[in-house]
């Protein structure tokens, strides 16, 4: 019988493991952190304890 949660685990490590390895990806993520700073996009939102 297979462990459902440990499978789960093993996955969310490969992924883990595989976006690490992602330049896309990391460039994605830059482009949209430089992008989003410009134009002050986090401050449209409060905290959590505001709703």
């Amino acid at each position: 019988m297979s462990n459902k949660i440990e499978e789960f685990r093993i996955e969310t490590d490969n992924r883990i493991a595989a976006n690490a390895e992602n330049t896309s990806l990391h460039n994605a993520a830059a482009a949209f952190n430089t992008e989003s700073n410009k134009a002050q996009y986090s401050y449209n939102f409060s905290g959590w304890e505001d709703r």
